[in-house]
């Protein structure tokens, strides 16, 4: 059966959206159907991926934000990706993120092959994804980890802020230090991934999570491992296939027992 796809592209910045378009295009499966929806803006992508979510398979956001003198940039860049992910983990849909967030034009330029990156992401993705955890992601402190996470490392400039819950403090704790201890950690993954084997060659998302669980090894003693690994593991059914789940598990085990 041919897969649906929506591409929802702002073309505020017509020369970049025309080349996140075209690498985007040339990166989806040939057999399948298209669809493209231009908006004004960034801010108008994840309400008309909303309003589309029951008709396609999975979904592409394209466009660009380069930064000004105002607050504007910030906000358009955190409450985009906050809104993309909140909508493919409520309705387990594959969106590719191909929004890039540039300082100038130039950055932008370089970057407007960013699309393939996308419809890659969505074509490892399975259809539909898999959610076979309770959770409500809005609460769940280990899943609002991850996509606070997720948001830093693959979009550099966006500021990281906190909403009120109820293990905000911890929340934060794990997320700065993750981002903070990001060589040391990555050198800890390095000790026990086989040698032809990069943790950045993996899938994104596969990335954060084990990122964040051996920070948490590895700074907070007094949550056990055991603990840290079993949630990590029913946040990663938000975003993970069940081989990838299975591998995380041998990591973050191996990695526990050192």
């Amino acid at each position: 059966m041919k897969k649906k796809y929506l591409i929802v592209i702002a073309d505020y910045y017509k020369d970049i959206s025309k080349g996140l378009l075209s690498s985007a295009k040339s990166a989806l499966p040939k057999s399948s159907l298209i669809k493209i929806i231009n908006v004004p803006g960034v801010f108008e992508i994840p309400v008309t991926i909303s309003k589309n979510i029951k008709k396609y398979d999975a979904f592409l956001a394209l466009g660009c934000v380069i930064k000004g003198q105002t607050p504007h940039f910030d906000f358009i860049s955190h409450s985009s990706t906050d809104a993309i992910m909140k909508l493919s983990v409520e309705n387990k849909k594959p969106i590719g993120n191909g929004i890039i967030t540039c300082l100038n034009m130039r950055q932008a330029i370089a970057r407007k092959k960013k699309g393939r990156e996308a419809a890659l992401s969505c074509n490892i993705c399975p259809f539909p994804i898999r959610m076979r955890t309770p959770y409500n992601p809005n609460q769940n402190p280990r899943v609002i980890i991850i996509q606070k996470l997720y948001g830093k490392f693959f979009n550099d400039d966006e500021d990281i802020t906190f909403s009120k819950h109820r293990f905000k403090k911890s929340i934060k704790d794990v997320v700065l230090g993750t981002i903070e201890r990001d060589d040391v950690i990555k050198e800890e993954v390095r000790n026990y991934l086989s040698e032809d084997l990069e943790l950045s060659n993996m899938d994104k998302v596969f990335q954060v999570i084990v990122k964040a669980a051996i920070f948490e090894f590895l700074y907070k003693p007094k949550i056990s491992k055991k603990i840290i690994i079993k949630e990590y593991l029913d946040a990663s059914n938000f975003f993970l296939e069940d081989s990838q789940t299975k591998y995380l598990n041998a990591i973050l085990d191996k990695i526990a027992k050192k």
